[in-house]
């Protein structure tokens, strides 16, 4: 399971992650989860989830998975390391969220 752990506007600025969740709910708590049937679940906002915008398969390509969306949207989450630590990068509404292993 991995956690937000902090985001980063358009601009570069890092931002309350309560911004990207679009939600003042200070318990709020967005999750990313990968199977090893090859399926992930991504919440980072409250939503319905049979709407296809938070599962969907993915594939591991090197420092990248790519992602498709059950509503074929695709994606790709970059792996890097920041501070130390190996963070997912998930770009979601024009942030970039920094996701941490869990």
């Amino acid at each position: 399971l991995w956690v937000p752990d902090s985001a980063n506007n358009a601009s570069g600025d890092e931002v309350d992650i309560r911004e990207v969740y679009n939600s003042h709910y200070s318990n709020y708590q967005g999750t990313l989860s990968f199977s090893s049937n090859g399926t992930f679940e991504l919440w980072l906002s409250p939503g319905d989830p049979s709407d296809g915008t938070h599962t969907g398969t993915y594939e591991l390509a090197g420092d990248k998975i790519n992602v498709l969306f059950d509503d074929d949207t695709q994606s790709q989450f970059d792996i890097v390391t920041k501070g130390g630590e190996q963070c997912m990068v998930v770009t979601y509404d024009g942030y970039d969220v920094y996701f941490t292993k869990q």
